[in-house]
Parts: structure tokens; sequence; C-alpha cells
């Protein structure tokens, strides 16, 4: 029998999430009719091949290419361009998806890299995803959870809970363009306690890539990493499909060692922040009570003093 390593520890960084684009005029011809969106739910290796470029001038109402789920020969495929650079069969035996009831055979298992299952749909909802490991693992499977992301996050404070792009507008004017792709992708980190020595093995075998440093090397070129953000601070219509949202909706440029330092620094000042406001919240409920004791004082010393009521005589 295999022996545990104790004291030790190692993990294995992985993405779950999914990637959602509108369906194209060909799609809709095979699609169900109240279908509006092809989507991917998937769990991957946290490293992402190259970002490829992307045409800024290219309007998202071409939708021959810029909605579709495939683009031309020579562009990404969408739902491919989130994570994905490694094989994580080495240590991942089986992933199981549980859909929505409604889907034929909800329950999607999957036996081999990579780990993903593609629908169509119109709605969003929870998928389970269980992970069953390699034999030599001997662990118990991991269940996570992941809400399917189809409409993008409203830029604005959230007033409603419809998402922005499928409110119906209300002055006639039409729908604004959807965008060629909404990310909602979750990077966690799988930690093996004290792993049996076989598995501990395997796991050295294969070290996963790391991440790039900065977000501009996490593109094929660094011309596209400028053309990105050139169409990203000129609030371009055609929004490149390349940042990625978590599932608050906060976008990230790439997957890089400089973006996980910008949201570390976001959870800092956030961190910081409700500090700042439950400090203020405090002192404020303090003022508030003084006040309180002191109009009650006031109050006491307007009353007329209490008199003792005469002693009523009793029979004997």
């Amino acid at each position: 029998m295999a022996k545990r390593m104790r004291g030790l520890a190692i993990s294995r960084p992985i993405l779950i999430g999914s990637t959602a684009t509108p369906l194209t005029p060909t799609e809709r011809l095979t699609a169900p009719p109240d279908h509006t969106h092809r989507w991917t739910v998937a769990v991957r290796s946290a490293a992402t091949a190259p970002l490829a470029a992307f045409a800024a001038d290219r309007g998202v109402d071409d939708a021959s290419a810029a909605i579709g789920t495939r683009l031309r020969d020579s562009e990404v495929d969408l739902h491919k361009a989130v994570g994905g650079k490694d094989d994580l069969s080495y240590f991942i035996k089986r992933v199981q998806f549980r859909l929505h009831d409604t889907y034929a055979q909800p329950t999607r298992n999957v036996d081999r890299a990579p780990f993903s299952v593609t629908e169509t749909g119109w709605g969003e909802f929870e998928i389970q995803i269980k992970i069953f490991f390699v034999p030599e693992a001997g662990e118990k499977p991991l269940t996570l959870l992941h809400h399917l992301k189809l409409h993008p996050w409203p830029s604005g404070p959230v007033g409603t809970s419809v998402p922005a792009a499928a409110a119906a507008p209300t002055d006639g004017a039409p729908a604004p363009p959807l965008p060629p792709a909404v990310h909602s992708w979750q990077y966690e980190e799988i930690v093996f306690p004290e792993p049996l020595e076989p598995f501990y093995e395997l796991l050295l075998a294969h070290p996963p890539t790391p991440w790039p440093a900065t977000s501009a090397q996490a593109f094929a070129d660094a011309n596209d990493y400028e053309a990105y953000r050139r169409a990203r601070d000129a609030n371009e219509p055609a929004v490149p499909p390349h940042p990625v949202h978590t599932p608050t909706g906060h976008l990230f440029e790439a997957l890089s060692l400089e973006a996980q330092r910008a949201e570390a620094d976001r959870i800092d000042l956030a961190r910081a922040n409700a500090v700042h406001q439950l400090d203020a919240d405090r002192a404020r409920l303090i003022h508030t009570e003084k006040l309180l004791r002191d109009t009650r004082a006031r109050i006491a010393a307007l009353e007329p003093p209490a008199t003792d009521a005469p002693s009523v005589p009793r029979a004997a």
C-alpha cells in the first residue's frame, strides 16, 4: 500500500468557467428556435496559449465572423481562448457536468481532455462540476459550482436583476449590439494535503506552465496588446473578446502575474474601504447612542418628581 507524504502538500491551478457567443444565422438554422447563444463550460489549466490578434475595425454586426463560435481561419476560437494550454488528464480522470434538467442527458461525463461541454440555449443557470482524479491520487471527487453567464455585466451600477444586454429598449431605439463573447472564469487551486507517494511523483513530473509576468506577454504579439488597449480605452463598439470576467464581473486584461497582483491589490483596497466604512459607522453609532442618552436625561429632568402614593388602610 502506498504511503502518504506526511507534512507535505502540493497543488495544481485550474480554471472553471464558461464562454458564450451569440448564435450566427447559420447556427440558428439547426438550433431550437428559442435559443440565442452557444456556450462552452469547461475545466482547464490556468495557463493560456498566447492570445491571437483582434481586428478592432470589425464590428459585432458581422455575423459571419465577430459573433460566431469560430472566427476566420486566421483568428482565435473564442470558446478556446481562455486557459487550456496544459493537458490535465495526468491527474484528472473524468469531469462530470450537471446541466439544467431541460437538456437531454443533463449529466454529461467527459473522460478525456479537453474536459468541456458545448451546447446552445437561452437562459443562465447553475452547473454542478464534479472532478474525478486518477486512481494514483486516492482522493475523493471534488464538486464545484459555476453559474453559466450568457449576458455581459452592466457597465454602471446595478439597479436591476435583468442583465443590460437582455433588457429590451423602451424608447423604440434598436437594441445594443451583443458582445462577441462573454467570458466567465474562476481561478481555483486544488490542494492535495499529504498526497500518496506515487501521486506526488506524478504531479512533480508534470509541473504547470507558469503565467506570463505581464499581460502584454500573454498576447502573441506586443502590437496585438497595444491594439487591444487602444480599442478598450476608446470604448469602441467592437470590444476585443480577450478580457476575462471574474464571476463578480471584474475585468482581467489577460491571465498573467501582473493581473494576479492587480486583483490582489483590488481585494486589499476593498478590504481597506470596508474597514474604513465600519469605523465610520461605529463612530456614528457611538455618537447616536450618546445623543439618545442625553435626550433621555433632558426628558427625565423635565418630568415632575414622583410622589409617594398615600397608604390605604387595610381591614384587620
